[in-house]
């Protein structure tokens, strides 16, 4: 994030002090990495309270999450009430960190979702009551307004720093987003995460699991994977073990439910439909053309493309 953290810093201090809004800039893992800029007294008495604090961090990250996962800036309330905003910050196509703003008292009916359950404990100890009842009221409207603002500030900063464009096929429907050109470095991590697919394809493997290791978003991981190999993580993940199941079945006289086990399915039935729509045989009746040297149609396991 070194290279955007100052421009960053800036966005974040000069929206801060132009809305009234707190904001401050923090890593994936919700940490903060600049200062606390225009900080309710509330706010800064919760966060340095070590009971509180890893709740505030939470908010933060699962809020930047959260648009992330439905692609547009979302409003919420934090464990202690205040309404809360959170925008991932995401650079050649990897999501670093996200940039947290409000602190906002609203009305309570109003209708803004809880990113945690609201810890009642916070505004239980007399002097955080005080200093909340202090914390300016504001229309959610206008907090709102100033997160779209804001979202479309970083958006279009990161777009002309880093020249990333998307390409919406005309053929194909809205969530079709493909990014152009693909970094030398998102290419290694995809590399790296087929090779620990190819060795541990009998794990329970999953494509959230998959792109945490891989440092990428789960939409970006998912679209580069399948970019890049031209099928999708789990169809990859299928095959490859589908392919082990074959020279199993080959070579060894392990039963099936055995064979099924050692290649990541709990579950015999599903092995054998799966591996029926693999090669249009039952692994039972694959064992005998094998003996008779019938050849059952081929799975593909592909390789990254150049």
């Amino acid at each position: 994030m070194r290279p955007s953290k100052d421009i960053l810093d800036k966005i974040s201090y000069d929206f801060a002090y132009a809305t009234g809004l707190g904001s401050v800039v923090v890593d994936i893992n919700g940490k903060e990495i600049s200062p606390w800029y225009n900080f309710t007294p509330f706010c800064q008495h919760v966060r340095k309270t070590a009971e509180f604090y890893p709740y505030c961090q939470q908010c933060d990250r699962s809020g930047g999450l959260e648009s992330s996962k439905i692609k547009q800036v979302n409003c919420y309330r934090c464990h202690a009430g205040l309404v809360d905003f959170s925008i991932p910050i995401v650079i050649n196509d990897s999501m670093v960190g996200f940039l947290a703003c409000g602190q906002a008292r609203v009305a309570d009916d109003s209708p803004v979702p809880s990113i945690l359950r609201e810890n009642n404990d916070v505004r239980k100890k007399s002097r955080l009551a005080d200093l909340y009842h202090e914390v300016p009221v504001m229309n959610l409207m206008k907090v709102q307004a100033a997160a779209q603002l804001l979202n479309v500030i970083v958006e279009n900063y990161l777009c002309k720093q880093y020249n990333v464009r998307i390409i919406k096929s005309k053929e194909t429907d809205d969530d079709s987003e493909i990014y152009v050109g693909t970094p030398d470095i998102h290419r290694a991590k995809i590399e790296k995460i087929v090779n620990y697919i190819n060795k541990n394809f009998s794990d329970n493997l999953s494509l959230e699991q998959m792109a945490t290791m891989a440092n990428l978003s789960q939409f970006y991981f998912s679209r580069l994977f399948k970019r890049l190999l031209g099928v999708g993580f789990n169809s990859y993940l299928n095959n490859k073990r589908m392919e082990e199941a074959r020279y199993l079945l080959e070579r060894t006289e392990w039963s099936i439910e055995k064979i099924a086990r050692n290649v990541g399915f709990c579950d015999s039935p599903y092995f054998a439909r799966s591996f029926k729509k693999s090669f249009g045989l039952s692994p039972k009746v694959f064992r005998q053309t094998t003996a008779n040297q019938i050849e059952p149609k081929p799975c593909y396991i592909p390789q990254i493309s150049v």
